[in-house]
């Protein structure tokens, strides 16, 4: 008897000292104020400074110092933000000096807030600037910031989207050639200049030393763009979204480019010729090579890559190939497939390089005729970026990615492409549906999910010449996650008033999606843009 008490009291003894460690251990991690200050500062580094000043100033003496505390880095982002709100943060840092000199990263999005910022600030007072972004900047504005640029010494990252057109394009590149601190750059713009030659940085003096990746995502013609890789040595990462061709190019001098490792090139009428001209006289140790291409039908032959890799590439360890052309006969459907079947031999076998390939319907604008699209392409485990989607030929074998598919952009081209696709899609965070009408009679929710997990989706973007709002929102419904989403080609004048109710009714999704960021490309009144507001984010 004495020993079964004894036994429940020190049992009951166990269980209190569990109980008071337990309470221990939350009263000591469920108070922000107990981190020491170390976490406090990693914790306020991955905020935006405008934010954190607002959130913590003037909660006691200790987050003010920590706040306000000289050596803090400071991050700022003027995008999706009122104008109110950017005026008076723009007001503060000019009250107190020492806030610019804290600044190490600068984020500025739209035409107009980077305007108002150029007249507030000259870019170059910001002597700790280590990281800027320039989203939807003025060609003509462009110039005069690169040339400030050249005068910070701690600037390592810049990225610039141009939203208007280039005069010269050659004068930009001139000038980011000249910052001989930058290690990352990416400009992107729509369209350019006349893509005029320009000079190639022939002694190393001229050469820029610094830039390691670069991307160029707009228009370059192949001689500019010989250029650019003659003037910077120390390339790792070089991609080119529209390499175009040239009717005169010549190329004699070797381009060395010994650290450049990685190469992504979306070529635009570029004749193989040209290309093969680009890759013998480049000296590298590369070992990622991306190719996207069309109709050129040299770019599937595999003699030509077998011998191009085999003779200046032999660092080489992965490929990526994506060629795509139109067909409309069988003599050229019959001279497609004979010319990729010598893809299938043990030079890619041996290096695990494997392709497939795909028919589509395509129907021509007469709509009496239809022609097949045909796809050749690297599939696993290189095909992880972006797919496109299109109706199969049904008369049509096809050979290529079953199962699951790794990419995480997905682009629909039209309602029939999904529904007898055998292709599931457990990666996508980005979806675009692109037809003429989204509504129910023609998308069904149910072959939608069947392919792709709607609840993972981030961003969703509808290209579309008409949309049933009852279907948006169903897909809504069940992509709660989206925080982007964007209407292109969207015809709204049907939306009134009387709607909303109905809607609010049918679709309960007002108070649980996560949208913060809604792009409407079309033309409609402001009026119809609050309706839009109030049906899709609740906005009133």
């Amino acid at each position: 008897m004495d020993g079964k008490r004894s036994s429940e009291v020190i049992d009951s003894t166990d269980n209190t000292a569990r109980k008071r460690v337990c309470l221990e251990n939350k009263i000591h991690t469920s108070c922000f104020e107990d981190l020491s200050n170390e976490l406090i500062y990693d914790i306020l580094d991955y905020l935006d400074g405008s934010d954190a000043h607002e959130a913590f100033s003037n909660q006691n003496a200790r987050f003010d110092r920590l706040i306000n505390c000289q050596s803090r880095r400071l991050k700022l982002n003027f995008s999706l933000i009122s104008k109110s709100i950017f005026e008076r943060r723009c007001q503060e840092m000019i009250s107190l000096q020492s806030n610019i000199d804290r600044i190490v990263s600068l984020r500025l999005s739209s035409e107009l807030t980077i305007n108002r910022f150029l007249k507030l600030f000259s870019i170059n007072a910001f002597i700790r600037l280590e990281s800027l972004i320039l989203d939807q900047i003025e060609s003509n504005k462009l110039e005069l910031v690169l040339i400030h640029l050249s005068s910070l010494p701690s600037l390592f990252s810049l990225s610039i989207h141009v939203n208007s057109h280039f005069q010269d394009e050659n004068n930009v590149y001139h000038l980011i050639l000249r910052l001989s601190k930058i290690r990352y750059c990416n400009l992107k713009f729509s369209n350019g200049g006349e893509g005029t030659p320009f000079s190639i940085a022939i002694n190393e003096e001229q050469q820029n030393k610094s830039i390691e990746h670069f991307i160029i995502n707009g228009p370059c013609h192949i001689h500019q763009f010989i250029a650019i890789l003659s003037s910077m040595s120390r390339l790792r990462v070089v991609r080119c979204h529209s390499l175009l061709g040239f009717y005169n190019m010549q190329l004699k001098t070797p381009i060395a480019l010994l650290n450049l490792q990685h190469l992504y090139l979306e070529l635009n009428n570029l004749p193989f010729n040209q290309f093969n001209s680009l890759m013998t006289n480049i000296s590298s140790t590369l070992q990622s090579l991306g190719i996207c291409t069309t109709n050129d039908d040299h770019y599937i032959n595999a003699d030509n890559w077998i011998t191009l890799i085999s003779s200046h590439m032999c660092t080489l360890k992965d490929f990526y190939l994506h060629y795509s052309n139109f067909i409309s006969n069988d003599e050229d459907y019959d001279a497609f497939h004979t010319t990729i079947r010598s893809f299938y031999s043990n030079f890619w076998t041996d290096r695990k390089w494997c392709f497939g390939y795909q028919h589509y319907s395509n129907q021509v604008e007469d709509g009496m005729d239809t022609e097949t699209l045909v796809i050749f392409y690297s599939i696993k485990p290189y095909r992880n970026h972006n797919y496109d989607l299109f109706e199969r030929a049904s008369n049509l074998e096809c050979h290529g990615d079953t199962g699951c598919n790794l990419s995480r952009c997905l682009t629909i081209h039209g309602h029939r492409s999904i529904i007898n696709c055998e292709v599931k899609f457990q990666n996508v965070t980005s979806l675009i549906i692109s037809d003429e009408h989204m509504d129910n009679d023609h998308w069904s929710i149910v072959n939608l999910i069947r392919i792709v997990p709607l609840e993972q989706l981030t961003k969703l973007i509808v290209e579309c010449d008409s949309v049933c709002i009852n279907t948006l929102f169903k897909i809504l419904n069940d992509a709660k996650r989206i925080r982007s989403l964007e209407l292109a080609r969207y015809e709204i004048s049907d939306i009134q008033f009387p709607f909303i109710k109905q809607v609010d009714n049918d679709n309960a999704i007002f108070n649980r999606n996560n949208i913060v960021q809604l792009a409407i490309r079309s033309v409609c009144t402001l009026q119809q843009l609050h309706l839009l507001l109030i049906l899709i984010m609740n906005r009133s």
